[in-house]
This record gives structure tokens, sequence and C-alpha cells, in this order.
């Protein structure tokens, strides 16, 4: 998992990268911002699964970056401010926590991301009818996408990744063309199980299109040069797709 914790004072985001660090080894993907502007900046260049939030910041506020991060990002407020609480839950946080930290909250918040974010990830049961504007014949068949008001036909053998991107999604080819889709990444997985894999929360690849993982940078390289994360969590399911020597 990828994470930034986000507040102004040194010391804090110290503190709360040593907790990081001491509870929970899987977060090794860990950035800091002292700043909404840093933040936003970061959060624009970066796919992040969690943030950890203060609400108040030297140029602003942590409504501020709640408004603007993408749906699939979890977010825990860690502040000293308690008014902010009620209207921070208006926003989808998963948990508040007040300064001092208390250890066990802080590992109980942490583990309701992760136990979240493994239901998203889970396959899922789903009415093929929800779905029927992707629906494949044959591995090798053609399917339509609605990209910007625009039906294409795409060959699932000629992608080679799609992204997450908000509620839609970014489809890359192997032609270096790229489709904008109004269909969100699990709609996708769940009609292209066994050709595309999941290996982060935002990327599905083609795994034929797969040339090598390297395990420092926790990437995979594919066929034309494009690295793509690979997520900690789904480095196990990655491997089951191939014989490894």
């Amino acid at each position: 998992m990828k994470a930034l914790i986000i507040d102004d004072h040194k010391v804090h985001r110290l503190y709360l990268r040593n907790l990081v660090k001491e509870n929970f080894p899987f977060l090794d993907d860990l950035d800091e911002a002292e700043s909404v502007a840093g933040a936003l900046k970061l959060l624009n260049q970066f796919d992040y699964d969690l943030i950890f939030l203060d609400m108040e910041l030297s140029d602003g506020m942590g409504f501020d970056i709640l408004k603007e991060i993408k749906e699939y990002v979890y977010a825990i407020v860690v502040s000293s401010h308690k008014e902010y609480a009620i209207e921070a839950f208006k926003h989808h946080v998963v948990d508040y926590i007040l300064k001092p930290v208390n250890v066990s909250e802080f590992r109980n918040a942490v583990n309701r991301v992760v136990s979240l974010q493994e239901r998203v990830d889970a396959p899922k049961l789903f009415n093929i009818k929800d779905v029927q504007p992707l629906k494949v014949e044959s591995n090798e068949g053609g399917f339509m996408v609605n990209s910007n008001n625009t039906y294409v036909t795409i060959h699932k053998k000629d992608i080679l990744f799609i992204k997450a991107l908000g509620k839609n999604s970014e489809i890359y080819m192997n032609d270096n063309t790229c489709y904008t889709s109004f269909k969100n990444l699990k709609e996708f997985e769940n009609v292209m199980i066994g050709d595309l894999i999941r290996i982060h929360h935002s990327y599905l690849v083609n795994k034929v299109n797969i040339v090598s993982f390297c395990k420092e940078s926790s990437h995979v390289k594919l066929s034309g040069g494009a690295e793509v994360p690979v997520s900690v969590r789904k480095r196990e399911e990655l491997f089951r797709n191939f014989k490894v020597f």
C-alpha cells in the first residue's frame, strides 16, 4: 500500500511515520507533505491508497484536500481539533483520531482501511446484465467502450493496461492510444478475468505484456517500456499467473 502523511509539523510527521513503520510494515511506500499545495501536487502525481491528514495546515484546511482526493483513496484524520469531526465524516473519512494519538485507535483505523480495500479487491458476484456493453464473446473478440461519448471497438489482446481514473477508467493500448471510459476498474475486471490481472488498486494489466518485475521498486515493466506499480498485497496474485523458477 502507498500512503501519504499530511501535517505541517515535522515532528508530527515523523511520529506518524514511526508509528506506521512499527505497526504496519506492509505500508512500505510512505510520502510526506506539509501543506495543502504540496499534498495536492503529490496526489496528482501518484496513486495513493491511504492518507493521514491533519485538519489545520499552514496554507488551508484538510477539507481542501478531502474534496479533491479520488474515491478510492482512504483518509484517516489525525488532528488536535475535534470540532471538524462531523464535517470530516461527511467527506467519508475512515476515522478521526485526536492528538495525542492513541496507538490502539490508530491500529484499529488502519486495519479498517485494510479490510475495506480487501473487500473492494475481492472478486464479487455480479449480474451480467449490468455489464453487457463490455461482454466479450471470445478471448480474441472485440467490445465497444463509450469513450467521451464515442463508441470505440477494442480488442482485449491489444490492451496494455487499464488505469483507474476516479469513477472512470483510462484504457492504454499497445499502439500508444488511450481511451477514457465511463466504466470503473472493477467492471472491467469482472468481465476480463483470466486476461487482465489486478496488480494494484488502480491498475489492471494484460499479463501477456508483462516483461519483468522489479522487486526493489515493486513495478512491472510492460512491452513498450511502460512501468506499472504492484502493490505489496498483489505480488502473490501476480506470481500465481506465472511459473517462477
